[in-house]
């Protein structure tokens, strides 16, 4: 039940995130400009359950999340 609720969660914000196709433009990221063009960011997000990495690169549009990754604090991972 646990595992499935995870995955869940997991399916949930890879659906939410992919779902939109404007570039992102966050303070967390670096600037995305032509110097940093093709570059590749990350931001994680770390609580008492675990750490969700998103990956996002730099296109010529702005930030596109191109990844996401899950680590619970027992050990158990998955990305999308």
């Amino acid at each position: 039940m646990k595992h499935g609720v995870l995955w869940g969660v997991i399916a949930t914000v890879a659906a939410f995130t992919m779902s939109f196709s404007a570039p992102v433009q966050s303070a967390e990221l670096p600037q995305c400009n032509a110097s940093t063009l093709w570059t590749v960011a990350e931001t994680l997000v770390t609580d008492q359950n675990g750490t969700l990495w998103s990956l996002y690169l730099c296109m010529p549009d702005g930030w596109q999340l191109v990844g996401v990754a899950y680590c619970s604090a027992d050990g158990n991972c998955s990305s999308n």
